[in-house]
């Protein structure tokens, strides 16, 4: 019997919304939904809205491929095993192979699952039983595949030698060889055009006739083509979405054979991308924690972003719940950003804005690009009106405004420790002032609401080494700071040192309750 406390027992996880390992959509009547992979377990979202719809158990392993069948099962392929969930549980035990699958590919209830080992198994999903088994070797490694609209039981498989082939994966049996490519076929997508494809080899993209077997068009790009996606709407607008892993999405004008727009979506790479059905929407996924939705309503073909659910997208180096109207709320730093995390509704999340950009945080090797600033090292808040962080190899505290989202223009300095770095920062009560610590050792007390330089903490008996952290009581009588090796109280009003403490360890952190 497990008796083992559920005190710390997992609930939720906040902020994760999905990761490189791609996704998948599925239609159910008028309404489309987007299951992403978040490691262990996924995510299903509806489109409509990008509200979460279910969560999955975890796994042990990692999901690396999504699909979906036509009855609304999602399947998911991790290390080794195949497995067929219904909202957010598993459908019986997995399938497992002998080594790990590298895609997996969902033909109304029948699944084609591709190994590292070269073998293609193809199941029926709602009988649980394999249907056929292919053995692939040498140069015929499948780097892509798709399943082209009225071609029953048949998929069209790119291989890494370049070759095109139909099969039919229920007889096992190559249908047509079709034109060899010049290079490494890697990625391939049906369009909504009888027989017409789109075959991406290195940076060429062929619109590619299957029943003639011959090429319609080429588009040379300066990409490894990654994704590719058509769109399908009733406008007569013939386009086309493409991308690399890490690349900005080009939009292609199939008519014209010319590009429409580009669209800087991501910030690391791209998981996948796909138009929505008869809709002009793109969805676009990214290993940098994001989800968003593009719609293409301007004049002259170009996209905004219509709706985004987003993280962090690396790992969080301070967290910290601040209290809110409708509950509470996480302020948590990343690297340079700062990001506000609503516990109930995630569409009221929000990155901070670091505004248009300063002629002092300009990058002199490109006069478009802001600069940011380094990562944050620590950030102390008082309710909803003032924020403060400071940064690695900034001699400044810098001021953030939570009501407006974005960077303040107020900084922290003095003008006597030019060479010294914030390493700590902490606001009083009553939330005018801020006491900064330094990497020198020094305390200094600064006024939040002008900026201005208000006292300093001076030890005379001990030289301070690093600051690492700052505590301030509610009633501004004590205040302490640490070191690696002392513990000092010092007096709020007249700045004097109270007692000073030998500690046995180094801390890293210290904290006051203020309600005591």
């Amino acid at each position: 019997m497990d008796i083992s406390s559920r005190i710390f027992h997992q609930y939720r996880v906040i902020g994760n919304f999905c990761c490189e390992k791609g996704f998948c959509m599925e239609n159910v009547g008028s309404n489309n939904f987007v299951t992403t992979s978040i490691g262990n377990a996924f995510h299903t979202y509806d489109v409509k809205k990008l509200n979460l719809i279910a969560a999955s158990d975890p796994v042990v392993e990692t999901i690396h491929m999504l699909s979906s069948t036509e009855n609304g099962e999602i399947l998911c392929a991790h290390g080794t095993k195949l497995s067929v969930w219904k909202r957010g549980k598993m459908i019986g035990e997995p399938w497992i192979h002998e080594s790990n699958i590298s895609r997996i590919y969902a033909i109304g209830n029948v699944v084609a699952c591709y190994e590292e080992s070269g073998e293609l198994n193809v199941y029926h999903v709602p009988e649980r039983r394999l249907i056929s088994s292919i053995q692939f070797s040498g140069e015929f490694e499948i780097t892509a595949w798709c399943h082209p609209p009225t071609y029953i039981n048949k998929i069209v498989i790119g291989f890494k030698s370049g070759h095109l082939q139909i099969w039919n994966i229920i007889t096992c049996q190559m249908v047509q060889s079709l034109t060899k490519f010049e290079g490494q076929i890697t990625c391939i997508k049906e369009s909504p055009i009888l027989d017409i494809i789109a075959v991406g080899v290195g940076s060429l993209l062929y619109i590619f006739n299957c029943k003639k077997n011959e090429n319609i068009f080429l588009f040379k790009s300066d990409i490894e083509i990654a994704f590719i996606s058509f769109r399908n709407t009733k406008d007569d607008v013939y386009h086309l979405a493409f991308c690399g892993v890490q690349s900005d999405i080009l939009i292609l004008d199939i008519e014209k054979n010319q590009l429409v727009c580009s669209i800087p979506a991501h910030t690391k790479n791209i998981s996948g991308i796909n138009y929505v059905n008869c809709q002009p929407l793109l969805v676009t996924a990214s290993g940098d924690n994001s989800i968003k939705i593009w719609i293409f309503d301007h004049m002259d073909g170009s996209a905004r972003l219509l709706k985004s659910r987003s993280g962090i997208p690396d790992s969080i180096s301070k967290l910290r719940f601040i209290p809110g109207p409708r509950g509470l709320n996480l302020l948590s730093a990343s690297g340079s950003f700062l990001r506000f995390t609503n516990c109930n509704r995630d569409e009221q999340s929000f990155d901070f804005s670091y505004g248009r950009p300063r002629k002092d945080w300009k990058d002199k090797s490109s006069e478009s690009r802001p600069f940011y600033l380094p990562p944050i090292s620590d950030f102390d808040e008082y309710f909803f009106d003032n924020i403060v962080t400071c940064h690695q190899k900034t001699n400044w505290v810098q001021a953030w405004r939570l009501d407006k989202k974005k960077i303040s223009k107020l900084k922290l300095k003095h003008s006597l420790l030019q060479n010294q770095i914030p390493t700590c920062v902490k606001i009083t009560a009553c939330g005018n002032n801020c006491m900064v610590g330094y990497n020198h050792g020094s305390l200094e007390l600064f006024n939040l609401e002008s900026g201005a330089h208000r006292a300093s903490f001076v030890d005379t008996g001990r030289k301070s080494s690093a600051i690492v952290g700052v505590a301030v009581d509610g009633r501004n009588i004590l205040c302490a700071s640490i070191d690696k090796s002392h513990l000092r109280i010092w007096f709020f009003k007249n700045h004097s040192l109270k007692t000073r403490v030998k500690l046995l360890f180094s801390p890293k952190k210290i904290e006051i309750n203020r309600q005591k």
